[in-house]
C-alpha cells in the first residue's frame, strides 16, 4: 500500500506509476490523480503544447509561427479564409514532406486537399480540369 499525495488515499502499489528518482521507484501520485493533473495542466496552457509540437515537428518557434501568421494577415495561404476549421484553434503549418521546409499556414480543408492529392501537381491540375469540364459550383 502507498499513500497518494493528491487524493490522500492508501492504494495498492500497482495504482502508482514508476518514478526512478524516488527511493521506492513509484510516483507520489496515483495513476488517476497523475492523469487528472496532466489534463488540468494541458487545458490551462494549451498554447504551450502547440508551441512545443510545432517546434518538434517543423522546427519553428512560436515567434516564427506568429510572424508567418502576420505575413499572411491571419489567413489561409490558399483560400484566404481566417477560420482554421474542424474545431482547430490555429491555422495548420504546411510543409514540404521531402525537404521539411515550411511553406505557409493553411486552413484544415486546404491542408487536407494537398494531403489527399499527395502533394502531386498533376492530380491537382487534373482535378481543376475535371471541375472546368463539368462546371464549377458556386463558391462557399
Amino acid at each position: 500500500m502507498k499513500f497518494c499525495n493528491n487524493c490522500k488515499n492508501n492504494l495498492p502499489l500497482d495504482s502508482f506509476g514508476s518514478d526512478k528518482t524516488r527511493k521506492d521507484k513509484k510516483s507520489i501520485y496515483c495513476l488517476q490523480c497523475r492523469a487528472d493533473l496532466a489534463r488540468t495542466a494541458r487545458y490551462a496552457k494549451p498554447e504551450r503544447g502547440r508551441s512545443y509540437s510545432r517546434f518538434r515537428r517543423y522546427g519553428i518557434t512560436n515567434e516564427q509561427y506568429n510572424d508567418l501568421f502576420d505575413t499572411q494577415n491571419g489567413q489561409c495561404a490558399i483560400c484566404g479564409t481566417d477560420k482554421p476549421g474542424r474545431n482547430h484553434p490555429t491555422l495548420y503549418v504546411d510543409h514540404n514532406h521531402t525537404t521539411g521546409q515550411v511553406r505557409g499556414l493553411l486552413c484544415c480543408d486546404c491542408n487536407l486537399i494537398l494531403g489527399q492529392a499527395k502533394e502531386n501537381c498533376e492530380i491537382l491540375v487534373s482535378a481543376i480540369e475535371y471541375l472546368n469540364h463539368w462546371g464549377q459550383s458556386s463558391p462557399r
